[in-house]
């Protein structure tokens, strides 16, 4: 396995220090910023986030269209939208790098298990596409959860 962290972050250079001192400069890739992220979901078998706040994370969206399986720690907002634990991927309690470190070690060693859950990592996207926000949206602000019918605010073009 060689794994990729795409990305910059404050904790560069602990983890530089980190890869030369455990002589994994050809396991742990640090990329740093990268453009074309598409082009490494496309080769990924695994897409781990470890963030410790997220609001909505894209980058679990954007594996799942790849059918890449994620793992991420259960944290306050967003991964629990969109991990279905068991199912897709893994939600690790916030934190928990033994249980992270159980859970990909699984993944990695049971290639049953990551292809049964790429299969199943787009059974929940359709909540997440642009027709269906915007109709939530027009529910919210035009009443008609209350019974009430309007006008859409939003609508999405077909371009």
């Amino acid at each position: 396995w060689r794994w990729m962290v795409l990305g910059d972050g404050e904790e560069r250079a602990l983890l530089e220090r980190v890869i030369r001192e455990n002589h994994l400069e050809a396991k742990l890739i640090l990329t740093g910023r990268v453009k074309d992220v598409d082009r490494y979901l496309q080769k990924a078998r695994i897409f781990v986030m470890t963030s410790r706040t997220e609001g909505l994370p894209m980058c679990l969206l954007e594996a799942k269209t790849f059918r890449v399986p994620c793992v991420s720690f259960d944290i306050a907002t967003g991964p629990n939208e969109i991990i279905q634990d068991g199912v897709n991927g893994f939600l690790i309690p916030a934190y928990d790098c033994e249980e992270m470190s159980q859970k990909l070690g699984r993944l990695m060693d049971d290639e049953a298990l990551c292809k049964r859950f790429s299969e199943h990592t787009q059974d929940d996207l359709a909540k997440f596409r642009m027709d269906s926000i915007l109709e939530k949206w027009n529910e919210i602000l035009a009443g008609t959860e209350s019974g009430q019918s309007r006008k859409p605010f939003f609508q999405c073009s077909k371009s």
